[in-house]
């Protein structure tokens, strides 16, 4: 795992990211909480963080020269699909958006049952809840 979520060189690890998957028989390049670096581009006159764009530039250029049919596969998460820069959703890019709505209240049901099995397991979520 590369950690190019930094403020400086971005834009260069992701760059090398590609590289580094091309060179492999095959490769997954999972995104997550892409919203970070790959929201909507503004101008507040603040000059906005420049690194943050030159990194999800450098995300579509790569993009741009893919081959989805390759060894690689790119995957990206987000909680906020809303907030992501058209430029990176334009079609060519991503093939596919798959959403996962939240649960039921049988499969949270499931879960809770799944992950609280002990008093302090309960009394956790519900501190965490709030």
């Amino acid at each position: 795992m590369l950690p190019f979520l930094q403020k400086v060189n971005g834009a260069r690890m992701v760059r090398e990211l590609f590289e580094m998957a091309r060179s492999k028989k095959a490769c997954i390049i999972f995104f997550d909480e892409v919203d970070a670096i790959g929201g909507a581009r503004f101008d507040d006159g603040a000059g906005g963080d420049n690194e943050v764009q030159r990194t999800m530039l450098e995300i579509v250029n790569q993009l741009d020269g893919f081959d989805a049919r390759g060894n690689i596969k790119v995957l990206m998460a987000t909680n906020r699909p809303h907030t992501l820069d058209p430029a990176l959703l334009r079609p060519g890019r991503l093939d596919r958006k798959v959403e996962f709505g939240l649960p039921d209240l049988e499969g949270r049901t499931q879960i809770y049952s799944k992950y609280t099995r002990a008093g302090a397991d309960i009394k956790s979520v519900c501190t965490e809840a709030g």
